[in-house]
C-alpha cells in the first residue's frame, strides 16, 4: 500500500499549487485508486512523509504533503459536520 501511497504524492507534485485544491486532491486520490477505507492509513503515511521531510529539511516535498495532509483531513471534517462542497467527488457527496 506504501508504493499507492507514494504514487500520491508523485501525482500531487507535478500539479503541486501554493494553496491546496481540494478538488485536484480528490481527484488525484481517485487517479490513483485510493479507496475511502485507505484514508486513515494514507494520512497515517503522509504524517510520517511530513516528519521524514522536516528532517531532510526537504522544503518544497515537505510543504506538497502537508496539501494532501490537508485534503485527506478535509474529506474527515467534511463527513463528520456534514459540510457542503461545490464539487462532488467519491468521497464527498454533500454539493452546494
Amino acid at each position: 500500500m506504501e508504493a499507492k501511497f507514494k504514487k500520491v504524492v508523485e501525482e500531487y507534485s507535478k500539479h503541486y499549487e501554493v494553496i491546496g485544491d481540494d478538488k485536484l486532491i480528490h481527484n488525484i486520490f481517485e487517479q490513483c485508486n485510493i479507496n475511502e477505507d485507505e484514508l486513515p492509513a494514507l494520512a497515517k503515511y503522509l504524517s510520517e512523509e511530513y516528519e521524514r521531510t522536516s528532517k531532510e529539511e526537504d522544503k518544497e516535498l515537505n510543504d506538497r504533503i502537508e496539501q494532501l495532509q490537508y485534503g485527506v483531513n478535509f474529506i474527515f471534517e467534511a463527513k463528520a459536520n456534514g459540510y457542503k462542497v461545490f464539487f462532488r467527488s467519491k468521497y464527498i457527496e454533500h454539493v452546494t
